[in-house]
């Protein structure tokens, strides 16, 4: 059986732990305005133009950060407006079965 060479330098002077790690720049991207949040807000309340610029954004594929941010609210408002449709369907369906239960 051989024994294991272990040298510890008890004083850590042969570490080297070389340069401390680059932190990253941060990035600086364009973030949308208020006056933007408030158009979409706005482009959105308008029946059935706003489905279909709502859905338009969640396909479009994004070209820059701006559109990007828009993709990803399209998506998660068309995600949202489908659970809620969903919940208004078994509310109305589970209504319309007690009415009708109570009167027989």
């Amino acid at each position: 059986m051989q024994q294991k060479d272990y040298n510890y330098d008890i004083n850590n002077s042969n570490r080297d732990y070389g340069s401390p790690p680059a932190t990253p720049a941060p990035i600086s991207r364009p973030l949308m305005s208020v006056s933007d949040w408030f158009s979409t807000i706005i482009l959105m309340t308008v029946p059935l133009v706003g489905f279909f610029v709502i859905t338009f954004w969640a396909v479009s594929s994004a070209t820059d950060h701006i559109s990007l941010i828009k993709r990803n609210f399209a998506r998660a408002y068309l995600i949202v407006l489908f659970l809620l449709s969903v919940l208004y369907i078994i509310i109305f369906v589970s209504s319309i079965r007690l009415i009708i239960a109570s009167m027989s």
